[in-house]
């Protein structure tokens, strides 16, 4: 017998720098199938068109495992509007207010999704992982620049600007220079 959570399955991509991981999961979080491949873009156009290439791909490499696939989710670097899943800034692509859940929305005709990489980490560790008990906590991680994801009454913590969190960013030295992203 299939439990209720195991019929129903997501897709998820974390957009990084240099390459792309992508996996299957089911709704308990569990992964079904992961793969992480190359993906180097210098625009938004260049990366959404390798990025809906590498989705297309990886449905049709898995199309034996997916039952009901429910969702898609993209997680980057970068400041993401929350609310309309707006790409607004990225360090390594000029982006221009990107539409990506919608542009993927149009392309796979699912609910799409994109997400902040560390407070969507934050997030997974909310729902399934260490912190799945507690009602507020703080996901630190340091690994190309240093960022937080910070719950607080088992709500994620945002701001209007989406940039909440980034500790990376945070002026030490009022005359000091400006970081890449300004």
């Amino acid at each position: 017998i299939i439990s209720e959570h195991r019929a129903f399955q997501t897709i998820g991509v974390r957009l990084g720098r240099h390459d792309a991981t992508i996996a299957l999961f089911d709704l308990s979080g569990r992964a079904i199938a992961e793969e992480t491949c190359p993906l180097e873009a210098t625009s938004q156009e260049d990366a959404e068109a390798k990025l809906i290439a590498l989705i297309d791909n990886f449905r049709q490499a898995q199309q034996r495992r997916i039952r009901e696939l429910i969702a898609i989710a993209v997680i980057l670097p970068g400041l993401v509007d929350p609310d309309h899943g707006i790409v607004r800034y990225m360090p390594h692509i000029a982006v221009s207010d990107w539409p990506l859940t919608e542009n993927l929305h149009q392309h796979f005709n699912l609910p799409c999704y994109a997400g902040h990489d560390i407070r969507s980490l934050a997030l997974a560790e909310h729902y399934f992982g260490a912190t799945r008990d507690c009602a507020d906590s703080l996901l630190v991680r340091i690994h190309r620049g240093a960022g937080a994801g910070i719950i607080i009454n088992n709500q994620i913590l945002l701001n209007r600007r989406g940039n909440l969190g980034e500790i990376g960013h945070i002026q030490i030295d009022p005359l000091g220079g400006r970081c890449h992203c300004g």
